[in-house]
């Protein structure tokens, strides 16, 4: 079967597509918008609580840009959706030789935070109608002295919500944060969320928990250096590799399993 993204032509493949396009994309009204006539600032709302201003510019150029792909060649429903951040976003061109036989859409963005996904979810989560959800997302929240812990527990929990709501046959692979060399200060705020999230995801019956750092760690608990890139953030092609086959098992799991 031919992944979603693979589908696209090869301009609408592309991080940033013909501006015009991207352009009249995030110029089209989502249903349910105000009417024209409607105030200025009606267009400039929350979004599932978050306010616009907490949003990367650059993020929503991104999704403009996946919105402008989706208006070229629309994926089907019922596939695997990968997204979160650069973890997520890095891994899509090896997608199509990792996951040769699965119905895969790509919807990272880099630098994401999950105050951001929650603020997308409406454009990139809810109109694929996904069976399984692969999300990795939080570990750019703990880099912000602003964001706490509980705050990426709370907006990762709000992101589950919503596909139980919104999307109520569509279960949730989570993967947790990785304990990446570069963002060793970061590890306490890592190690809180990922003890929380462990046990939100032990108590939804719709999802299931993948450990990043059984991956990326050796047994004398140090990083395995040789799955990252040079930056020592990112996982090289390696990575991904070790990455896909240690979740592959969950992913068919997963898919085997009826909906909730």
């Amino acid at each position: 079967m031919t992944p979603y993204f693979s589908k696209f032509p090869q301009a609408a493949r592309t991080v940033f597509p013909s501006a015009l396009l991207a352009a009249l994309v995030l110029a089209a009204p989502l249903a349910g918008a105000k009417s024209p006539e409607a105030p200025a600032e009606a267009t400039a709302i929350d979004r599932h609580g978050i306010p616009p201003t907490e949003v990367a510019e650059g993020h929503k150029n991104e999704v403009g840009a996946f919105l402008a792909a989706d208006v070229q060649s629309p994926p089907a429903p019922g596939g695997v959706l990968f997204v979160g951040s650069s973890t997520i976003r890095l891994w899509q061109p090896t997608m199509a030789e990792n996951f040769p036989d699965l119905p895969w859409i790509n919807r990272g963005f880099g630098g994401g935070r999950t105050w951001e996904c929650l603020y997308f979810f409406d454009e990139i989560v809810a109109p694929y109608k996904p069976r399984l959800i692969v999300y990795f997302c939080g570990t750019n929240d703990t880099v912000d002295p602003k964001r706490t812990p509980e705050s990426t527990v709370q907006n990762t929990k709000a992101f589950l919500d919503l596909v139980h709501s919104k999307l109520p046959g569509t279960r949730v692979l989570y993967l947790s944060l990785t304990k990446s060399p570069s963002r060793r200060n970061f590890w306490d705020k890592m190690d809180a969320i990922n003890r929380d999230m462990a046990e939100v995801i032990k108590a939804d019956p719709a999802a299931a928990w993948f450990d990043m750092n059984s991956l990326v760690f050796d047994e004398k608990g140090e990083p395995r250096m040789d799955l990252y890139r040079d930056d020592q953030l990112h996982l090289n092609a390696a990575g991904y590799t070790a990455l896909t086959n240690a979740i592959r098992p969950l992913i068919d799991e997963q898919l085997k399993k009826p909906a909730e």
